[in-house]
């Protein structure tokens, strides 16, 4: 009976621990990968929009219905951003005027990633 007994609490002990240590693994989410550097190609949701939704697309500006052109939605970006001006006005080079208006020139790495979505061809 003792036997017993002892068998049962040891089987109750392992099924215990083997219920417990057996959990899904977490997942988590990786941080965005900056496709100027990694070689992968350039989107508007990863790339494009962050730039364009922190310095173009706020109140007053390049917001959704802009009569100066819309850069809140992929769609009119990469309507408005055909040609190179848009690319032109944010390096501040002659021929456009300079973007952002009355701010300093955005950041190299901003711009970078605005011209590779451009260049690797206007990806979502």
């Amino acid at each position: 009976m003792k036997k017993i007994q002892n068998t049962l609490i040891l089987a109750f002990a392992l099924a215990f621990v083997f219920m417990h240590s057996c959990k899904e693994a977490e997942t988590v989410s990786p941080d965005p990968v900056d496709t100027t550097t990694t070689g992968a190609k350039a989107t508007y949701a990863l790339d494009a929009a962050p730039v364009f939704n922190a310095s173009c697309a706020t109140s007053g500006c390049h917001t959704a219905g802009a009569g100066i052109g819309s850069l809140a939605s992929y769609d009119n970006a990469k309507a408005f951003t055909q040609g190179g001006k848009v690319l032109k006005a944010m390096k501040h080079q002659s021929g456009a005027k300079a973007m952002p208006q009355g701010s300093p020139k955005l950041a190299d790495d901003k711009i970078a990633k605005i011209e590779a979505w451009i260049n690797d061809g206007y990806l979502p």
